[in-house]
């Protein structure tokens, strides 16, 4: 693993999260040179929102556009809210499926938001 200092996307993410984070990867940092749009959910997604969801990510790879996906394992919730904020951070755009009344999905939103990210409303 190396560090990802020298990448402008992480540096950025990194400066607005606001503290230092130990973050290292694996492979071509070419991925981040691509528009990027995190997607996210609530847990109680309505059927016909994930299915629409579905059928709109699996064009994004013709335009383009990279999704990281969610592959940690034994993810705390602390630890998938983090990771959560940090992936808003390194998007140019957040795609938000569903987020209930309260949820922290809405304040992910939010959060997006006030950190000067776009939101991309669904269709």
């Amino acid at each position: 693993m190396r560090v990802i200092s020298d990448s402008a996307p992480i540096a950025e993410a990194v400066s607005l999260y606001g503290e230092p984070l130990p973050i290292n990867s694996l492979g071509s940092h070419d991925l981040l040179r691509l528009s990027k749009r995190a997607v996210f959910s609530s847990r109680r997604c309505p059927p016909e929102r994930m299915i629409a969801a579905l059928d709109w990510a699996r064009s994004l790879p013709k335009e383009g556009i990279a999704i990281f996906p969610a592959s940690d394992r034994r993810l705390t919730e602390e630890r998938s809210h983090e990771r959560n904020r940090f992936a808003a951070l390194l998007a140019d755009e957040i795609f938000i499926v569903h987020a209930d009344s309260g949820s922290h999905t809405e304040q992910l939103g939010a959060y997006a938001r006030a950190k000067g990210k776009r939101l991309v409303a669904p269709a």
